[in-house]
């Protein structure tokens, strides 16, 4: 089983929302509660990643609140990570 650190999680972060690492180590919330980081694209549109200790990720556009975000992902849902335009493999 994968067992991401912040470290790993900020390259899958980097690598899905197409950011620098150093954007996605400077644009992270810990969120301990689900044993994840938060990432998020700065400026107007952009949207936001979870990813976990374990690899599994969900994205959500700039429109779904941050609360609702964390919810949808604290009950298990997850975006596939191939479904990223030009993602390599994770």
């Amino acid at each position: 089983m994968t067992s991401l650190d912040v470290a790993g999680r900020e390259s899958v972060a980097a690598n899905l929302l197409n950011i620098t690492p150093a954007d996605a180590h400077a644009n992270q919330r810990q969120l301990p509660e689900v044993d994840a980081t938060y990432f998020w694209e700065a400026g107007r549109g952009g949207g936001s990643l979870i990813v976990g200790s374990d690899g599994g990720v969900l994205f959500a556009a700039s429109s779904v609140p941050f609360e609702a975000h964390v919810a949808a992902y604290e009950q298990g849902r997850r975006t596939d990570p191939t479904a990223f335009a030009g993602a390599a493999e994770v």
